[in-house]
């Protein structure tokens, strides 16, 4: 176990794995398209599993790893799939061995340079890295701007420092490896306004917030939302994602 490691979704495991947003099956089926061979896949920082459910349709082998026993205990099983908790940083994985290393929403939480050397190690000749984001969902204008301010304005002292690198979608950090251009994609959802706040209550600024003020914002913004938001009515969430791919050549 990573003694560094920042747990800050441990304690809303349950509400992650409820509310985060699926990422479409587009995407690995692109990134599948990339690799040079399809046996062996790691996905990291993995949290509840799913990315790595995804990857278990084009890939003989998933290995699932994330520091979070919280959030491995509730991984759906899967016979594709080995789950393991752990650092990406440190893995127990044979040289020379992964097709594709996937990183989803976690990678501003890593040692960087302890993972290319890791990285490079393990994936074969040809392959494959493929790191994204994505940042604050789109509802409607209105709506926007009250999320925006709530992440910003209130909690923007509350985010971890290593949250400006995923907004940047790690233009600072220099990776060793080939680049490649690489599609955009979108995530698109129909959720109610309690699904929405269900979401939010998954961000850890927000689990620092009531940790450090001993209150909690969410119900004042849900009563804003309120007002703009009928709660029986379903809105268009959508969310861009922003991959980065590399190659280890």
């Amino acid at each position: 176990m990573n003694s560094t490691f920042k747990d800050l979704f441990s304690k809303q495991s349950l509400e992650y794995q409820k509310y985060r947003p699926s990422y479409p099956p587009e995407l690995f089926k692109y990134l599948a398209s990339l690799a040079p061979e399809h046996q062996v896949a790691i996905d990291l920082g993995t949290g509840n599993g799913q990315a790595a459910l995804a990857l278990t349709s084009y890939f003989q082998k998933v290995i699932a790893i994330d520091p979070s026993e919280k959030q491995i205990a509730l991984a759906q099983p899967h016979e594709r799939i080995e789950y393991r908790v752990g650092p990406g940083e440190s893995l127990q994985i044979s040289d020379h061995s992964v097709d594709l290393i996937t990183i989803a929403q976690a990678f501003h939480w890593f040692k960087h340079d302890l993972f290319f050397q890791e990285a490079r190690r393990v994936l074969k000749d040809q392959g494959v890295l493929a790191i994204w984001v994505y940042n604050l969902c789109q509802v409607t204008p209105q709506i926007d701007a009250v999320i925006l301010d709530f992440y910003d304005r209130l909690l923007g002292p509350y985010w971890e420092p290593e949250r400006r690198l995923l907004e940047e979608n790690f233009k600072s950090i220099h990776f060793p490896f080939t680049e490649l251009q690489s599609r955009h994609f979108s995530m698109t959802l129909s959720w109610t306004l309690e699904q929405m706040i269900g979401y939010l209550g998954t961000w850890s600024a927000l689990q620092s917030y009531r940790k450090k003020e001993g209150s909690d914002p969410l119900p004042e913004l849900q009563r804003h939302l309120g007002s703009i938001w009928n709660p029986d009515e379903t809105k268009v969430v959508h969310w861009q994602i922003h991959p980065r791919i590399f190659r280890n050549s």
